[in-house]
């Protein structure tokens, strides 16, 4: 099964984490999203598709400067894709009287958030539905120096 929103986010921070990286990102819809998405966008001029898908990538990623943005729908897969490149202020967490190269990738945190309590007394007991979604998120990072000097922390997780 493929998820129903791929999002693949590489960053290029190879010339210093004091330094804007790199930024290329892709984002592939597929299913019920992808046939929601072809419909709202052919309704579109270009011009107004790129300002929103523009700012659909500053809105998930809000500290990259987007310069370029593609969007193609593929007939064969029934896929739409966005394509974007640019730049971004990575914040490595390193200000302050401590320094240290701390980066958490963005969407690294697993599961949902969900509101428990709720404040009507017939509502406090109510089942909560939570839409089945299968969203990935890939992120690569390329660091200076090969990466010498940095770390991972946690384990890697596939599944």
């Amino acid at each position: 099964m493929q998820p129903e929103e791929d999002w693949r986010f590489d960053l290029d921070a190879r010339a210093g984490t004091d330094k804007p990286a790199k930024v290329t990102g892709i984002a592939i819809f597929r299913g019920e999203k992808a046939a929601e998405l072809r419909s709202f966008w052919s309704l579109m001029a270009k011009d107004d598709r790129d300002r929103l898908l523009r700012k659909t990538w500053s809105d998930r990623y809000d500290w990259i400067k987007v310069d370029s943005i593609t969007y193609a729908y593929d007939e064969a897969t029934a896929e739409i894709r966005y394509d974007m490149s640019g730049t971004g202020e990575m914040d490595w967490n390193n200000k302050g009287d401590e320094t240290y190269n701390n980066y958490e990738a963005d969407g690294a945190t697993l599961g949902q958030y969900v509101v428990s309590k709720r404040l009507e007394a017939l509502q406090a007991i109510a089942p909560i539905y939570v839409a089945p979604r299968f969203e990935a998120t890939r992120q690569t990072i390329l660091l200076p120096d090969g990466g010498k000097g940095f770390k991972l922390n946690g384990g890697a997780i596939d599944s």
